[in-house]
C-alpha cells in the first residue's frame, strides 16, 4: 500500500513514514466523514425503508463505520498530497516487482542477526517490521467486514482483498489518476501480497469474533418485524419527498399558467399562497384516493394510507384525514404571517394559541407514540398508515 522510500529524489537519504504521517490521513477523513455522512443519510433511510421497511440501529453503526473505515484507508494510501512541483523533479523508481523484498530489506536494515538474540528486540522495532505491518493491518477490517456482513467466503475474500489492494496500488501508480505528473509512491507487489493476507486475517478473526454478534439474518429479520409498525420518522421522510414534489409541482403549474395566458400573474393565482393550497389539498387527497392509499413521498418509502375499515369507502376517510392535518398546517402558516403585522396584543395572543397548539401536538406525540403511534388527526379520520414491505416469513 503505502511506500515511502522508493519515491524520494535521487540525492536524499531513504526514509520510512513516521506516526505522524499515519494519524494524518485519519485525521481528515475523520473531518470530512460528518459531511459525507449527511449526504449519504438520505439515500441510506431510502433504502432501508424499501427494503426492510425500518432503519436498524446496529446496520447504520455497520455500514456508516464500514464507510468511515475505506475513507481512512484511502486517505492513507493519497494523503499526504505533496507539492507537484516537487514530484515532477523526482528520479526515483516507480514500481518494485520483486516479491518479498520486505524481507529483504528487514535483514539488511534492522541489524537483526538470528544467532544473536540481544538484537531480536531492536530489530522488531525498526521501521521494516512496521511498514508491513501496517499493510497487513490496512485491510484486516475489510476481511472482516466481507465476512461478518456480506457473507463471502475465503475465496471472494482473498479476491476482494487483491482488487481493493490493486486500486490502491494503480491509484498511487496513475499519479492520483493524472493529476500529478508522475507517482509520488511507489506500487509494490509486495503491498498487493501484504493487503491481500490482512483480509485473509480479518476474515479468521471475524470467524471467532462475529459469534458474539447478532447476524446478518438475525438484523434484517428484526428489521422487517419492526416495519409492522410505521414509525415516525419514515413519516416524516415520506412528508418531506412529498413537499419537495409539491415544489416542482407549483413551479410547473406556475409555468403552463404563465405560459398559456401569457401573463406572470393569473387570475392573482400567482405570487399568492392560493394556488400552493390548492396544490396541497388536490395532491394530498386526491393522489392518495387514487393510487390505493399512496401519495409518491409514501410510495418511496413503501407506506400507504388505509381506512381502518376496509368496507370503507377510500375517498371520505382520506379526505377528512388530510382536511385535518392540512388545517392544522395552513392555520398555524396563516397565523404566522398575520403576527407579523398585527398589534402587540394581537401577537401575543397568537404566539400563546401556537405554543398551546404546539403543547398538545407534542402530547398527542407522546401519547401515540406509547400507544398505535396513530395520531389525533388519524384517529378522527379512523385511517393509518400501514407497511407495504412484506413481513417476514416465519421460521
Amino acid at each position: 500500500m503505502v511506500s515511502y522510500k522508493f519515491c524520494l529524489i535521487a540525492p536524499y537519504p531513504l526514509e520510512y513514514p513516521t506516526m505522524k504521517t499515519y494519524f494524518f490521513p485519519i485525521e481528515a477523513a475523520a473531518a470530512l466523514f460528518p459531511i459525507l455522512a449527511i449526504v449519504l443519510t438520505l439515500p441510506y433511510a431510502i433504502y432501508c425503508y424499501r427494503k426492510y421497511g425500518s432503519v436498524s440501529p446496529l446496520r447504520t453503526l455497520i455500514l456508516f463505520s464500514l464507510l468511515f473505515y475505506v475513507q481512512c484507508a484511502y486517505f492513507l494510501v493519497i494523503l499526504p498530497l505533496p507539492d507537484p512541483a516537487e514530484v515532477a523533479q523526482r528520479t526515483g523508481a516507480t514500481m518494485q516487482l520483486v516479491p518479498f523484498s520486505f524481507v529483504g530489506d528487514f535483514l539488511r536494515e534492522s541489524g537483526f542477526v538470528l544467532q544473536e538474540p540481544s538484537t531480536w528486540l531492536a530489530a522488531l522495532k525498526d521501521n521494516t517490521v512496521y511498514e508491513p505491518l501496517f499493510n497487513i493491518a490496512l485491510t484486516l477490517p475489510w476481511g472482516m467486514y466481507l465476512y461478518y456482513y456480506f457473507k463471502q467466503d475465503l475465496r471472494k475474500v482473498v479476491a476482494l482483498s487483491f482488487v481493493l489492494s490493486l486500486f490502491f496500488e494503480l491509484t498511487q501508480l496513475s499519479g492520483l489518476y493524472g493529476l500529478y505528473p508522475r507517482p509520488y509512491r511507489l506500487f509494490d507487489v509486495d503491498d498487493l501480497l501484504l493487503n491481500t493476507l490482512g483480509g485473509v486475517v480479518g476474515y479468521g478473526i471475524a470467524t471467532v469474533v462475529t459469534r458474539f454478534l447478532p447476524s446478518r439474518e438475525r438484523i434484517d429479520e428484526k428489521s422487517r418485524k419492526r416495519s409492522a409498525t410505521v414509525g415516525y420518522l419514515r413519516r416524516l421522510l415520506a412528508y418531506a419527498l412529498d413537499a419537495l414534489v409539491l415544489l416542482f409541482l407549483r413551479a410547473g403549474v406556475a409555468t403552463l399558467l404563465e405560459r398559456a395566458t401569457g401573463d406572470p400573474n393569473p387570475l392573482g393565482l400567482l405570487g399568492s399562497p392560493l394556488l400552493s393550497v390548492l396544490l396541497l389539498f388536490v395532491y394530498s387527497i386526491g393522489v392518495p384516493a387514487l393510487f390505493k392509499g399512496a401519495t409518491v413521498g409514501k410510495a418511496i418509502v413503501r407506506i400507504r394510507v388505509l381506512p381502518l375499515d376496509p368496507h370503507a369507502s377510500r375517498f371520505a376517510p382520506l379526505a377528512l384525514r388530510y382536511l385535518l392535518r392540512n388545517s392544522l398546517l395552513l392555520g398555524f402558516s396563516f397565523t404566522s404571517t398575520l403576527s407579523a403585522t398585527a398589534d402587540p396584543p394581537w401577537q401575543t395572543i397568537i404566539v400563546l394559541a401556537q405554543l398551546a397548539v404546539l403543547l398538545l401536538v407534542t402530547v398527542d406525540l407522546i401519547t401515540s407514540h406509547r400507544k398505535s403511534k396513530r395520531l389525533l388527526y388519524e384517529r378522527i379520520s379512523r385511517t393509518q398508515n400501514v407497511s407495504t414491505v412484506p413481513a417476514p416469513k416465519d421460521r
